[in-house]
């Protein structure tokens, strides 16, 4: 029987045996080889859930079940919360087929950080931003701000967003200016900055920016949401993939915040089609980049530690356990 690692609590785990999955309608098997930590398993470690859990995962198909895969395929996905284990499952329209060019490792943080990012700005109901195909052009610059241009799912952002022509300011901490601005960002402001939004404003030509991306949490959205052009006959939108209190947040009239999470089914979906039809293509040829996975060893018995490390983190990598 495979090994699964379950939650026991407030950052309290174990190991223990579970039947090996077959695939249900919708759903393939994967063989997991590596999982990278999330925002969503620190939180359930912190919350003191129970159960398995884990998302964010690559590997090699074990049951393709009715969909269009083989067994044998490689592949990365968003794994219905059991990635945490030797098998794991994921819907098909979560599962992309992984790159030559990328390692499991990189694979697993593509898994959450890539996903994530498309959804959040080219999905309808979030940002709805021109994608890189269109090859959009603008008269002035049409600026874009990343909160966290560090993050997993913010360094594949800035690529995306300027890849697609956009002005890219991204904040993140002064050590991963370099890194964030190679990937596209024209500015790079330290979010620790008392006078960010006024900083920000001045980096987009006065407050002309209506788009902004927040993948750090706490107030990065409402200090996003200050640095926009409030209209509220066409209200500027603040995306947060950080699962905000929405109903918490006081915002400027004319600046409205999405939230969009990455776990649910139909994002997954449009993220994976946007992923396979356009973006997988852009890694292929190295026009987007790989995140940094750095690998904490000891299998599911690591996975404490990985969590650990990227509680302590600041950006600029994802720890990722290999099965």
């Amino acid at each position: 029987m495979p090994n699964a690692l379950f939650l026991k609590g407030k950052n309290s785990f174990a190991v223990d045996q579970v039947e090996k999955p077959s695939a249900k309608a919708g759903e393939i098997v994967i063989q997991t080889k590596a999982v990278a930590i999330s925002s969503q398993d620190l939180k359930r470690a912190n919350h003191g859930e129970s159960g398995q859990f884990g998302s964010d995962v690559s590997g090699i198909v074990a049951d393709a079940g009715s969909s269009n895969l083989k067994v044998g395929d490689e592949v990365f996905a968003r794994a219905q919360t059991n990635g945490f284990s030797e098998y794991s499952t994921a819907l098909v329209g979560s599962v992309s087929k992984k790159p030559t060019s990328l390692s499991f490792e990189q694979a697993a943080v593509a898994a959450g950080g890539l996903h994530t990012a498309i959804a959040a700005l080219f999905w309808e109901k979030a940002l709805s931003l021109a994608r890189p195909q269109e090859q959009r052009k603008w008269f002035a610059p049409e600026f874009v701000i990343i909160g966290g241009g560090a993050s997993a799912t913010g360094a594949y952002a800035v690529q995306l967003a300027a890849a697609a022509g956009y002005a890219v300011i991204a904040t993140a901490a002064p050590e991963h200016h370099e890194d964030v601005r190679k990937f596209g960002a024209i500015h790079v402001v330290d979010p620790s900055r008392g006078d960010l939004v006024e900083e920000l404003k001045k980096r987009t030509g006065g407050g002309r920016s209506k788009a902004a991306l927040d993948t750090t949490g706490g107030d990065a959205s409402v200090k996003l949401a200050g640095a926009l052009k409030a209209n509220t006959d066409r209200p500027s939108i603040v995306v947060s993939i950080a699962d905000p209190d929405l109903k918490a947040l006081s915002v400027p009239d004319g600046v409205h915040v999405k939230s969009v999470t990455g776990q649910e089914p139909e994002v997954q979906a449009f993220a994976a089609e946007v992923l396979s039809g356009e973006v997988l293509e852009y890694l292929a040829q190295g026009r987007i980049k790989p995140g940094k996975a750095t690998v904490v060893d000891g299998g599911l018995s690591g996975v404490q530690k990985a969590l650990e490390r990227a509680a302590a983190a600041n950006g600029g990598e994802t720890f990722v356990s290999v099965l």
